[in-house]
């Protein structure tokens, strides 16, 4: 006959082998999360980490047609890539500056310093792409960063694309599904995630590695 002790000692080494399948299960998982599979980076984005990086501190030339209060998005975009980077990822936007002209793809294409600019949806041609209405809400292209404006693009929602275009910038790559993060095809939910991170830290020095 079964006694009771015996009775709590196999249900007690049954919550022990729950408890290592469950610990297992989250470690793999979260192994994937900030690894993805195999540990290659190349694995979890959508094309590989081919562009040059660049150099921080970066000077970011903002054009006038910004608001205010867009412009505070805008530096709100900056400041979450730096408190996520450790201050590695640095930008100084640059309000007081006279344009040399009017927007141009083929000269600021080819401009030597950074830039940002606003443009309207209705014009379709930005920077040699083309731009469907509701489609795109910014493009990186070279060394410019152009932000498209329509009714729905409330500072928030600049903010959000503003921070995944300065991911272009700094030559990460858009995110393969599963993984979520900013970069992820139209901007993922307003989280750096541990996925933006691996890449950042495939192509610079990485604080947050280093602890």
């Amino acid at each position: 006959m079964t006694t009771i002790k015996e009775i709590l000692w196999n249900k007690a080494w049954v919550y022990v082998f729950a408890a290592i399948v469950t610990i297992t299960a989250l470690t793999c998982l979260i192994f994937l999360e900030i690894k993805g599979p195999d540990t290659n980076v190349n694995d979890v984005v959508e094309f590989p980490l081919t562009r040059k990086p660049v150099t921080f501190p970066l000077k970011l030339y903002v054009s006038q047609d910004f608001t205010t209060t867009q412009v505070a998005a805008l530096h709100k975009a900056a400041c979450a890539w730096s408190d996520a980077t450790h201050g590695v990822a640095n930008f100084e936007l640059i309000t007081s500056w006279t344009q040399p002209q009017g927007f141009d793809p083929l000269f600021y294409q080819f401009y030597p310093d950074y830039t940002v600019w606003l443009k309207e949806s209705d014009n379709p041609t930005i920077a040699g792409l083309i731009i469907s209405h509701g489609f795109f809400d910014g493009v990186s292209k070279d060394k410019m960063i152009v932000m498209i404006e329509d009714k729905s693009m409330t500072d928030e929602k600049l903010s959000l694309v503003f921070a995944h275009e300065l991911g272009h910038t700094m030559a990460l790559e858009h995110i393969r599904k599963p993984y979520v993060g900013l970069m992820s095809p139209g901007g993922g939910d307003w989280q750096i995630s541990k996925i933006d991170m691996l890449q950042f830290c495939a192509l610079y020095t990485c604080v947050t590695q280093q602890r």
